[in-house]
């Protein structure tokens, strides 16, 4: 089998965990990235050796052979690089939003449809290994029937020290907010709510972020189909009230306030967490700390038979399962329709901020006249 042939569009921070996690998949090679920044161009050349391009344009004409494009740029300009890219015939893996507007988000899956490519999606939280392995647990019955689901992400350098992520990444007066925020991060948690319940949003009511506007509390509450709650609580512009004790030795890479890192096998201040509560027991997952707690009747238990692929190494488990769709092997990574499930959520949450009111979903979409509300 020979090697599939990878290019990158959008060479931005996230490029250099994926180029870094794609290094032990032998599998694969790196044929060209394209990014308008020529700084970021010499760093990925300089350091990763990879030919790259200013216009994506360009590339993509001088490598029509590609098997697969990963799409890393703004989100505001997903819908014009994947019509694109489509055309020529190349796969795509799209990162976290699928778009910004749903409208947009429905013209990405049906040029992909109508070109015949496969789309997947970037649900990169889904290939952390503790949030695997409370999968796997969620599915053997171990916490019995899904009750509640939660993060609360909340802290930073008060407000005057909230970094907005810019028109750049999301347009004027649409929901955007800082990198920590419902759009930029929580849609992960949306998007992993569903796959840990395997059934759809029922209700939502929320307040999102709106690009270029001072922040809020962020919050989306999620009722599913199956009677569990969803709930995600976001703020970056206040302090938090965390203790020193209740930090966390860290296995893998973590993001914390303001864009910092905290590096793998170090103390991490404020690793996020995700807590599942069910009627048997509990989990409480540290997805880039790569630490999971089981809860029952009978105590408390660290987790340890995880993979041993802290982040980067969930886009190289990414990639793995993409490559074996492509192959024909499995058909399990996220897809386009994820992407759009996850979207219609966050969006739902701006619909329901606007109108003060719960937003009901039919099958996990919101109904038409909610839809027309946002075009």
């Amino acid at each position: 089998m020979s090697k599939m042939k990878i290019v990158l569009i959008g060479l931005g921070g996230v490029s250099e965990m994926h180029l870094d996690a794609y290094k032990s998949i032998s599998d694969i090679t790196i044929i060209a990235g394209s990014d308008i920044s020529e700084h970021r161009r010499k760093f990925i050349e300089d350091n990763y050796k990879v030919k790259t391009y200013c216009n994506y344009l360009d590339m993509i004409e001088a490598c029509p052979f590609a098997d697969l494009a990963v799409v890393l740029t703004p989100a505001r300009v997903h819908g014009e690089v994947i019509e694109r890219v489509a055309a020529k015939g190349i796969n795509i893996l799209c990162e976290k939003p699928l778009s910004i507007s749903l409208e947009d988000a429905n013209k990405i899956i049906s040029v992909c449809k109508e070109n015949q490519v496969k789309l997947f999606y970037g649900a990169s939280y889904r290939y952390l290994p503790a949030c695997q392995k409370a999968k796997k647990m969620i599915e053997e019955g171990l916490i019995g029937k899904p009750m509640l689901m939660h993060e609360y992400v909340v802290g930073g350098t008060g407000i005057e020290g909230f970094i907005d992520l810019g028109f750049h990444h999301y347009p004027k007066d649409g929901p955007g907010g800082g990198g920590l925020g419902l759009c930029d991060h929580g849609i992960h948690l949306i998007d992993l709510f569903r796959w840990y319940n395997k059934c759809e949003i029922e209700t939502i009511s929320g307040q999102v972020n709106t690009s270029g506007e001072k922040p809020k509390t962020e919050y989306l509450v999620m009722k599913f189909n199956n009677d569990s709650i969803g709930i995600l609580i976001n703020n970056e512009a206040t302090f938090s009230t965390d203790m020193p004790s209740e930090g966390i030795f860290g296995k893998g890479k973590a993001y914390e306030w303001n864009d910092s890192i905290a590096l793998e096998n170090t103390w991490h201040k404020t690793p996020f967490s995700i807590r599942i509560h069910g009627t048997e027991g509990a989990l409480r997952i540290f997805p880039y700390a790569n630490k999971l707690y089981y809860f029952n009747d009978a105590g408390t238990v660290e987790i340890n038979d995880l993979i041993d692929k802290p982040a980067p190494g969930n886009f190289e488990l990414q990639m793995r399962d993409i490559l074996d769709d492509l192959n024909s092997i499995k058909k399990s990574a996220p897809t386009g329709e994820d992407g759009y499930k996850a979207l219609n959520a966050l969006m739902a949450g701006y619909i329901s901020m606007k109108n003060e009111t719960v937003i009901k979903l039919d099958n996990g979409e919101m109904l038409k006249e909610n839809i027309d509300a946002l075009i």
